[in-house]
C-alpha cells in the first residue's frame, strides 16, 4: 500500500520502531488537537517567512540573493529561473499552513498532520530566514585572500544545513503518519518535500562556497573535482527519497526539486564558475533521476495492480492508507 504522502505500508508487525517515532515527537496515533496559541505561532512562523522574504527582496538586509550569487558563483550555482521554485513553496505551504490551523478534532487527519510538521516548519523556516539576513553580508566584489568569506560561507552552510534537516525531519514524520487525506498530501507533504529537495541543492551550494573559502576560489574549488560529487550527491538524495517514499507526494516532490536544480545546473552557460563537465553530470543526474522517478511510478502501478515486487519503498507502519 501507499499513503498519501508515498510510504509503502506494512500490513503485518505494527511497527513498533515508528510507534516510538510518534512518541518522540509528541504525539500517538490519536494526535491531541493543537491549541490556538500553537495554531497561532504556525501562522507567525510563516508569515514571519514571507516577511523576511520580501524585506530581502526589497534590499532591506544589503544586496538581494541573485546579486550576492552572481558576485561569487559555485560551478554549481543554477541559473535563475530556478528561483522560481520559491513561489511554488510559498504558495503549497501557505495553504498546508491554512489547512493544518483550522480548528480540528483530537485523532483527526489535520491534528496529527499539524503535530508532524510544527516544530519542523518553525525550525526550518528561522534556519531560513536567518540565512537571508547572514547571506546579503557578502561583499560583491570578493575581497582577497579568498578565505576571508568564510565568516560568512560557515555559518551560511551551517544554517542551510539546519534548515535542510528540520525539512527532513518533517518528510519523515509525515512519511510515518501516513494519512487518508490528499488534502494533507497536496497542502503539507508537496510543500515539505519540494522545499526540503530545494534545500538540499541549496546546501551543496553552501558546502562549495565554504570550499572554495578554503582553496583559494572557484578554479582551485573545481579542479579537486568537489563540485562534481557534490552534484552526485544530490543526485543520490534524490534517487534515495524515491526508495524510500515512493511514488507519491514526498518521493517525487523532493526529487523533483533537485531535477529543477540540476537542470538549471545544466543550462547555466553563463555561469563563468561553471565548466562542461560539472554541466554535464547536472544533466546525467537530472535524466538519471527522472528515470528513478519513471520506475518508481511504474512500479507503484503494478504493485496496485496487484503485482508482487520484490523491491520498492520501504515499509514504515500498518495502518490505513489511500494511493496517491
Amino acid at each position: 500500500f501507499l499513503s498519501p504522502m508515498g510510504s509503502r505500508i506494512s500490513k503485518e508487525g505494527g511497527g513498533s520502531d515508528d510507534e516510538r517515532l510518534l512518541r518522540a515527537m509528541g504525539q500517538s496515533t490519536q494526535a491531541p488537537a493543537p491549541s490556538t496559541a500553537r495554531r497561532a505561532a504556525l501562522i507567525a512562523g510563516y508569515g514571519g517567512l514571507i516577511a523576511v522574504n520580501i524585506a530581502s527582496g526589497m534590499g532591506t538586509f544589503g544586496p538581494s540573493n541573485a546579486q550576492v550569487s552572481r558576485a561569487v558563483p559555485t560551478a554549481i550555482t543554477p541559473a535563475g529561473y530556478a528561483f522560481a521554485i520559491w513561489g511554488v513553496i510559498f504558495l503549497l505551504e501557505g495553504g498546508g499552513v491554512l489547512y493544518v490551523s483550522a480548528p480540528s478534532e483530537e485523532g483527526s487527519v489535520r491534528a496529527m498532520t499539524f503535530n508532524c510538521v510544527f516544530e519542523p516548519w518553525l525550525a526550518m523556516w528561522t534556519c531560513q530566514n536567518l540565512w537571508q539576513i547572514v547571506f546579503v553580508q557578502t561583499p560583491l566584489t570578493p575581497p582577497t585572500p579568498y578565505a576571508s568569506l568564510n565568516t560568512i560561507f560557515v555559518p551560511c552552510c551551517f544554517l542551510l544545513l539546519s534548515s535542510w534537516a528540520a525539512g527532513l525531519t518533517a518528510c519523515r514524520r509525515l512519511a510515518v503518519a501516513g494519512f487518508q487525506s490528499h488534502a494533507a498530501g497536496v497542502l503539507v507533504a508537496l510543500g515539505s518535500a519540494i522545499n526540503t529537495g530545494w534545500l538540499s541543492a541549496a546546501s551543496c551550494i553552501g558546502l562549495a562556497l565554504v570550499g572554495q573559502g578554503c582553496v583559494g576560489g572557484p578554479d582551485a574549488f573545481n579542479d579537486t573535482g568537489a563540485p562534481l560529487a557534490l552534484a552526485s550527491a544530490a543526485t543520490g538524495g534524490a534517487l534515495l527519497a524515491l526508495q524510500q517514499w515512493g511514488a507519491g507526494y514526498l518521493g517525487l516532490g523532493y526529487a523533483g526539486a533537485v531535477a529543477w536544480a540540476l537542470c538549471a545546473v545544466a543550462v547555466n552557460t553563463a555561469n563563468p564558475a561553471s565548466t562542461p563537465q560539472v554541466r554535464s553530470s547536472a544533466l546525467a543526474g537530472a535524466c538519471v533521476i527522472a528515470v528513478g522517478s519513471a520506475a518508481t511510478v511504474l512500479a507503484r502501478g503494478l504493485r496496485l495492480a496487484g503485482v508482487n515486487l520484490p523491491f520498492g519503498g520501504s515499509a514504515t507502519r500498518s495502518g490505513p492508507s489511500v494511493p496517491c
